[in-house]
């Protein structure tokens, strides 16, 4: 009876999460495929370093490097902050790690998360810096990457700080409230930047 209607409830729902988890994990596997496709191996790196860029387009196109390189002869040629280019290729790396992330669940999607959260790191450095050398906000705001949507700080607030103290205290409501105390102790003993990086 009803015994084993709850079993065949349960046998189904653990059959449908099953189907759930293989296709999952397909997915990862097919796009995890993909993606590998564009590493270079250290002898493609080694060419493209004594190559002419001409010689190196199919490597580059096959690596969805065309962007980025075409984004390096622009900086040469205007002279514009190199920070272009590193913002290229955050946006990169955060376009395929959304893409991983879709289907994870779990430890295997904290991990990644966490892995992401670790390029928030150079925004904060940034503020820091900012802040302790009284930088204008529009010139900080200027070097921060953009982390889309994996984007945990309060960039607008912590930039709107008046103080590197200020900036420290609002941290502690946050993922870096360990990093701020860290740099608050760093900076009370040391007063050096270098010391708070």
């Amino acid at each position: 009876g009803v015994n084993h209607e709850d079993q065949q409830g349960a046998k189904k729902r653990n059959e449908r999460s099953s189907v759930l988890i293989m296709s999952d994990e397909a997915y990862i596997h097919a796009r995890v495929s993909i993606m590998m496709r564009r590493l270079l191996t250290p002898a493609q790196i080694e060419s493209m370093v004594s190559q002419a860029g001409a010689e190196n387009a199919e490597l580059t196109a096959s690596a969805r490097l065309h962007g980025v390189l075409a984004q390096v002869s622009e900086l040469n040629a205007y002279a514009p902050q190199p920070f272009a280019l590193e913002q290229r290729i955050v946006s990169s790396v955060l376009e395929d790690c959304e893409i991983l992330a879709r289907p994870l669940h779990g430890p295997e999607r904290d991990f990644l998360i966490h892995w992401v959260h670790r390029l928030e790191l150079s925004n904060l450095k940034a503020i820091l810096r900012g802040k302790l050398n009284n930088r204008p906000i529009a010139d900080i705001r200027a070097d921060l990457l953009d982390a889309g949507s994996f984007t945990t700080l309060p960039l607008e607030q912590l930039l709107r700080t008046e103080d590197f103290s200020e900036l420290l205290r609002q941290l502690a409501d946050t993922s870096f409230a360990d990093i701020a105390r860290q740099a608050r102790a760093a900076f009370e003993t040391e007063r050096d930047l270098f010391a708070v990086d």
